[in-house]
């Protein structure tokens, strides 16, 4: 009978960058943290994405803000004894609320997810491990690049890009401590992300994308549930306006 290749050799099979990411997600220490969502009327990707984090994650607080859903999402939250939910009654969209959940929160890390994404078995550790090894101040699992207009021109992986998106990313309570989180001179959604990288690098902070892809992101759907409550592309616009003049500069030199 013939065996097929044991665990070592199939990690040393992958691509060098993934070896090298499971090699530190392998240090990890075991540590609670908070799990941040915000939520509007997104109720089958909540029940799953809070699901998959059931399955997969160990030593863990959920927030949830609830961007005044309807009855069926507001019903299931509050039968939830494992989520701490808090609610307002219209939609103000991904700054406020994060920023207001991050606060709430009390564990030495923290984790910014998007309801219309899945995790998968070690997705926290491996972001975690990283910070905990001084390699990064914020880990996702995907990183971007801006153009000229401050505007998300393509994505990659590593430690070389601009930011990391806002649907997943890690960072420590004294990162929150010392930097804040989002500025809420930005209206609604959009370029809050940026923004904060933008701030850690500056500040001579590392941030990294994971090429490990432990968390699947079903993209748009958290923004398409907000057209009609708010206009989205005065936000895009604005924001992006305000991105360009503030980092301008730095973007403009880091290419």
């Amino acid at each position: 009978m013939v065996s097929g290749p044991t665990f070592i050799e199939r990690v040393f099979s992958f691509p060098k960058e993934i070896q090298q990411e499971l090699c530190v997600a392998h240090t990890y220490k075991p540590v609670p943290k908070d799990i941040l969502i915000v939520t509007h009327n997104q109720f089958e990707h909540l029940q799953q994405c809070v699901q998959s984090i059931r399955d997969n994650t160990e030593d863990y607080q959920i927030y949830v803000w609830d961007n005044g859903s309807q009855e069926d999402m507001r019903s299931w939250l509050a039968s939830q004894p494992d989520i701490i939910v808090t609610r307002s009654e219209t939609n103000l969209g991904f700054i406020i609320p994060n920023n207001r959940l991050i606060a709430q929160g009390e564990n030495p890390f923290v984790i910014l997810l998007n309801d219309d994404t899945l995790v998968y078995p070690g997705w926290d550790k491996a972001m975690i491990a990283h910070l905990q090894n001084g390699i990064a101040s914020q880990v996702g699992y995907v990183g971007g690049w801006l153009d000229g207009d401050a505007k998300g021109s393509k994505f990659g992986w590593g430690g070389s890009m601009d930011y990391i998106p806002g649907w997943c990313f890690a960072i420590s309570r004294e990162t929150y401590q010392e930097f804040g989180l989002f500025d809420e001179t930005l209206v609604f959604a959009y370029c809050e992300d940026a923004d904060f990288s933008m701030r850690l690098t500056k500040a001579g902070k590392q941030i990294a994308a994971l090429h490990l892809g432990l968390v699947h992101h079903f993209e748009n759907q958290t923004i398409k549930n907000s057209i009609g409550f708010h206009d989205c592309c005065t936000s895009f616009a604005g924001n992006h306006a305000v991105l360009k003049t503030r980092w301008g500069d730095r973007i403009s030199t880091s290419r």
